[in-house]
């Protein structure tokens, strides 16, 4: 195997006949990718690593370590980093990745935040976009659209209930589906994955480019949360289009084999 790199959710590096580094790293600019006032420092923290163990998850990974390098404003508190740095440690815990270190630096306006992951991946086992064949199947691991609903509900600053408080978290606290990447990645009837960072309708370009097949999205079979449906009708959304562009979801879509579906 050689080391591949752009093009994928992750760089592979070969370690041996059977192991590679899986490499990946993702940039967050306040205003662009988060509005700081709207989100907690933790629950910043950890989405901040989540999206990038994200990538991991997608190529059938395994976290090992990350490295935070942040650029931090004036007007960013002690008290307000300490949060986040406990955001980001609480989910280094909880999946087994090691906080290594990075670096720091002022920033003249808006926090800006990069984070890198490295990985452990099997060899003969990874997972990517390229491999989709006609025929397949496009499956996900989880309801899409509840993020981007979570969105909408923070931008249109609408009341918080049982529901809407539901999307905000779905968005704000993205779970990386870091053990579903591992089961899907040592299944042959698997062919394709990625993760669901900008929504299927864009994710699935992606893989249809890189395999050079085509693919047809049967709408009325998006997997829509019953919570976003219901906050859709009471606010006249279209619940259908959140899900196939709302983004952010970060579960996994892949491409299955007919025949075992």
């Amino acid at each position: 195997e050689e080391i591949t790199g752009i093009g994928d959710d992750c760089a592979v590096i070969p370690l041996n006949e059977k192991e590679a580094l899986l490499v990946t790293t993702d940039m967050l600019i306040e205003d662009r990718h988060f509005i700081r006032n709207k989100i907690t420092p933790f629950d910043l923290g950890q989405k901040s690593l989540a999206v990038n163990l994200s990538d991991i998850a997608a190529m059938g990974g395994k976290p090992h370590s990350a490295y935070l390098s942040i650029g931090i404003p004036a007007n960013v508190e002690v008290e307000w980093l300490d949060l986040f740095f406990s955001g980001i440690n609480y989910l280094s815990l909880q999946t087994g990745t090691y906080f290594l270190g990075g670096d720091t630096t002022k920033s003249p306006d808006r926090l800006v935040i990069n984070i890198g992951v490295v990985g452990i991946g099997t060899l003969s086992t990874i997972k990517r976009r390229s491999t989709a064949q006609p025929g397949d199947i496009i499956c996900v691991t989880d309801f899409v659209g509840d993020s981007g609903g979570g969105l909408k509900i923070l931008l249109d600053e609408l009341p918080i209930d049982k529901e809407t408080a539901y999307l905000v978290n779905r968005h704000n606290c993205p779970r990386a589906n870091i053990e579903e990447g591992k089961w899907l990645s040592k299944r042959d009837e698997v062919k394709a994955m990625i993760d669901v960072s900008d929504g299927i309708e864009s994710d699935i370009h992606r893989i249809i480019e890189s395999s050079k097949v085509g693919a047809e999205i049967e709408i009325n079979k998006v997997p829509l949360s019953k919570t976003l449906l219901k906050v859709s009708e009471k606010y006249n959304w279209n619940a259908c289009e959140i899900g196939l562009s709302g983004g952010e979801d970060y579960c996994l879509m892949v491409t299955i084999h007919e025949d075992h579906v």
